[in-house]
Order: C-alpha cells, then sequence, then structure tokens
C-alpha cells in the first residue's frame, strides 16, 4: 500500500504524551504525506522542557484546506509552519519549568 494514502482521508489526528523521539520520527513520516481532509490536528509532548521543532520546513506534505482545530504542547514551534486556512481554534501550551536556585532567573 503506498505510505501517502494513509493520511488522505484523515480528519482528526491525535499524537499525544510523545517522547521527543517519538515526535521527531512521526513527524518525519508525515511530512511526506499529503492530508487534505484534515480537520483537527494535535501533538502534544511528555517533556518539561519543551521540544525544538527541527524536524523538515512542513508538517505534512502539502497545504491542510480543511484543518480548523490546531493544538500543540511542548513543543517550540515555528509561527511559519503553523497551518493557515479555515482555522477556528489556535492551542499552544508551554510550560517550562523555572529554576529557583538561580539568582537571576524570574517567575516571569
Amino acid at each position: 500500500m503506498n505510505e501517502g494514502v494513509i493520511m488522505v482521508h484523515t480528519r482528526e489526528l491525535y499524537l499525544r504524551d510523545l517522547s521527543s523521539i517519538h515526535y521527531s520520527v512521526i513527524v518525519q513520516g508525515t511530512s511526506t504525506q499529503r492530508a487534505p481532509a484534515l480537520e483537527h490536528l494535535e501533538l502534544s509532548v511528555l517533556n518539561t522542557s519543551p521540544v525544538k521543532h527541527l524536524v523538515g520546513h512542513s508538517l505534512f506534505k502539502g497545504p491542510l484546506p480543511k484543518l480548523r482545530i490546531f493544538h500543540i504542547s511542548q513543543i517550540l514551534f515555528p509561527w511559519s509552519l503553523v497551518p493557515r486556512g479555515q482555522q477556528t481554534f489556535l492551542g499552544v501550551i508551554l510550560t517550562e519549568e523555572v529554576l529557583t536556585s538561580e539568582p537571576k532567573v524570574s517567575a516571569r
């Protein structure tokens, strides 16, 4: 079966509580696939410290014209890669552990 066919009909994709290694592998795989029917995409990583999105230049091969809900958690993601179109919801959760032992660290 052609791997590109897997995502063509997918409407919702939830990838939650990934390790940073699994995140990289999954994003490498999705970056070669088209997902024209995708309406809801959620990506989250387990790490306390945010994971930098370093894999590829896009999430999918081609546009996501039907994407309405995009939610990421604990991933530092370039704004240029945020899918645009018919979005009605963009959720970004980014928490970082603050080390209080350093005098220069602020709670902000």
